[in-house]
């Protein structure tokens, strides 16, 4: 997850400074693109850290997410049957035409 991040990051960076130099070559825009770049980059390493551990479960909860992974399958599967079953019944009572 981490190596993500930093080839994101890195590749952002790479983006934002080519576009502050071309910027930069034609206007003097360019030190007020690059002040707010580098403050949000400082902003997305702090919190990079945070998001790392953010998403790191323990055993307990990955039973978890596994367990109301398959009751939410379960339940769609049976409101997919439902309306195979009944999902004419269901139409014609609700999306009649006013009279």
């Amino acid at each position: 997850m981490t190596s993500i991040l930093n080839f994101t990051y890195r590749y952002f960076q790479s983006v934002v400074d080519e576009c502050v130099s071309f910027v930069g070559t034609s206007s003097n825009l360019a030190p007020n693109l690059a002040s707010n770049f580098y403050g949000t980059s400082q902003l997305f390493e702090n919190c990079q850290g945070t998001l790392v551990q953010w998403f790191s479960y323990d055993d307990f909860q990955i039973n978890l997410l596994k367990g109301f992974s398959v009751l939410l399958l379960v339940n769609i599967l049976f409101i997919l049957f439902a309306w195979k079953v009944y999902g004419e019944r269901i139409y014609e009572t609700f999306m009649k035409p006013g009279e």
